[in-house]
């Protein structure tokens, strides 16, 4: 299983490594993806959204739910290890985030 995920790492910073290649916003874009894909497999309780998308600085994240917005963004270093882990990072950040909302408020995301 850790063999997977660091041939999957190996992929996406290969990957990275040919964006950057191109132009910083197709890096940018890349990073954004590679994001979305992470958001993916977070939890999100009914009545949470969230969005990603890339800037002509960095990455930005936001998730809503009801009339609160959380946001939090990133500067891209150019090292596409560097920048993956800041993709995960912020992944984890997410999780982070809803979790202590939904501690804080447990009627929140009900049904």
């Amino acid at each position: 299983p850790s063999h997977d995920k660091s041939e999957q790492a190996a992929h996406e910073t290969e990957v990275l490594e040919k964006s950057r290649n191109f132009s910083f916003r197709t890096y940018n874009m890349a990073l954004a993806d590679l994001l979305v894909k992470r958001m993916s497999l977070v939890e999100f309780p009914e009545g949470w959204k969230y969005s990603v998308f890339p800037t002509d600085e960095g990455i930005v994240l936001s998730m809503m739910y009801g009339s609160r917005t959380f946001q939090a963004g990133f500067k891209p270093t150019g090292g596409a290890k560097y920048d993956l882990n800041a993709v995960n990072m912020y992944a984890v950040r997410a999780e982070n985030t809803i979790d202590r909302v939904m501690d804080k408020n447990p009627h929140m995301g009900t049904i």
